[in-house]
């Protein structure tokens, strides 16, 4: 989703790609501020859109393997917090 923001050529794209350009570790203001502009730019939805298949999916083997209830429940749960 970044590498797709990046390319886009949009004028917001200018402080991800610098961001990615820079060297050392950037600081939480900097992180931060990159992930809220690629999440308004449709990131996060994206990314969403693109996985909830594959986890489906997943979930329906998991299932079908029988795990105990409580692993298959926190699974699942772990999933969920990635797509959220």
């Amino acid at each position: 989703m970044v590498t797709v923001f990046l390319a886009s050529g949009h004028r917001d794209s200018e402080l991800p790609a610098a961001f990615h350009s820079g060297r050392g570790e950037p600081g939480d203001m900097e992180v931060a501020a990159v992930a809220d502009l690629i999440d308004r730019r449709g990131g996060r939805a994206w990314a969403v859109a693109r996985n909830l298949k594959p986890m489906r999916l997943a979930a329906e083997r998991l299932q079908k393997a029988d795990p105990p209830p409580g692993l298959y429940d926190d699974l699942l749960a772990a999933g969920a917090r990635y797509l959220a």
